[in-house]
């Protein structure tokens, strides 16, 4: 059975979301593999990420941007990408080499309630998943404000 746009298998624990990538130079048929509960998306060839540490591509690659413009069409909720050809990586890696920023993550109230309480060096505050720190002033990034040197 072939899939059109969109086909969705499921069982008791899981569930597994096929979804076509529309606009692509790469191949009429390309496919690409969410898995909602884990926020996990599986594709090839679409982004292979590069090396630990590498800077970004200097020219954005149009596989990369069209990946992109699927991932935010369909509205999926992607924290990690599993290339076939690679690493697991964060989605912000496939914004990095797009030149792109990647969008706000939503965090649950009740997670920065926790983060904001216990402070940077706690095990509840986790760069990955909450910030730690109220946004610096200037910068708009999270983090500690710079320190001033002194006289």
């Amino acid at each position: 059975q072939g899939v059109q746009d969109k086909q969705v298998m499921s069982d008791a624990s899981r569930s597994i979301e096929l979804h076509r990538i529309t606009g692509g130079v790469h191949s009429d048929s390309f496919l690409m593999v969410y898995l909602p509960k884990e926020k996990l998306l599986i594709q090839t060839d679409a982004f292979t990420p590069g090396a630990p540490n590498s800077p970004p591509p200097f020219a954005a690659n149009p596989n990369h941007l069209n990946l992109i413009d699927n991932i935010e069409r369909l509205k999926l909720q992607v924290e990690r990408l599993l290339p076939l050809h690679g690493r697991v990586v964060p989605v912000g890696d496939l914004y990095a080499a797009a030149g792109k920023a990647a969008p706000a993550r939503r965090i649950a109230p009740r997670l920065m309630a926790i983060s904001a309480r216990a402070g940077p060096n706690s095990p509840a505050c986790r760069p990955d998943t909450a910030p730690c720190f109220p946004r610096s002033a200037g910068t708009g990034r999270a983090g500690p404000r710079p320190v001033r040197p002194g006289p």
